[in-house]
């Protein structure tokens, strides 16, 4: 609980001081005050954003995910079926920087991003059986004698630094705004559990395999419309 209550503090902080500081933007500046909704591969969310230079602003947010879906695999010739779930919601801190906002075209909106995010939930589970039965030479074993194999990968409760690209505040009309942003966050190295019913009980051994295999790809990318409501 600790870096969620240090991330928050930070975040009550200074948009609680930058809220009270007068915009010294120009008079059709990049950023204004606004609040928004975004939706893209980290799910969806809101976005609360305030100006506190001519180039700079910060932006909090809170982003949900939820994925289910179930994949179809062949193994060794045998067909199984893939139970996929993955949960992943995150607020963050970020702040973006527009170093060409002085030219009055399309390259003011171009921003570089950075910051941090907190991942108070961040769990993948698979659950992966077979569709059909097993032949051990002449002996058939039916799917349910074989067993299941539950897998979970778990960054839960941990901070990630965050570092992208965007397009930001193209006006949609007089009080709205749209913003692209691409990035990624570093993610901490995840912890893995594999459990085996049946026939697969003693799988847990692998799981530090899968652990070292997942440890090389941290990174999540981060691909994200956000559609901004501007507030004076």
């Amino acid at each position: 609980m600790k870096p969620l209550l240090y991330l928050t503090s930070v975040m009550c902080v200074l948009l609680g001081s930058f809220s009270q500081a007068k915009s010294q933007t120009p008079d059709n500046p990049v950023y204004v005050r606004s609040i928004g909704i975004q939706a893209g591969t980290q799910g969806v969310g809101v976005t609360f954003s305030v100006p506190f230079q001519n180039h700079l602003a910060l932006r909090a947010g809170a982003a949900f995910l939820p994925f289910d879906t179930d994949v179809l695999k062949t193994y060794n010739n045998y067909k199984t079926t893939n139970d996929i779930t993955a949960r992943m919601s995150n607020i963050h801190l970020l702040v973006d920087w527009t170093p060409f906002d002085a030219n009055d075209n399309f390259g003011k909106h171009f921003a570089i991003s950075g910051g941090m995010g907190y991942f108070f939930k961040a769990k993948g589970t698979f659950v992966t059986k077979l569709t059909e039965p097993y032949q051990y030479g002449e002996i058939e074993i039916a799917p349910e004698d074989i067993g299941v194999l539950t897998s979970s990968i778990d960054w839960e409760f941990s901070l990630a630094p965050y570092l992208g690209l965007g397009l930001q505040n193209f006006n949609l009309g007089p009080k709205l705004g749209l913003d692209l942003n691409l990035g990624a966050y570093y993610l901490d190295k995840p912890n893995v559990r594999i459990v085996g019913t049946n026939l697969l009980d003693g799988n847990e051994a692998n799981a530090k395999l899968v652990e070292d295999n997942v440890d090389k790809y941290r990174f999540l990318p981060v691909v994200q419309l956000s559609l901004s409501y501007k507030i004076k």
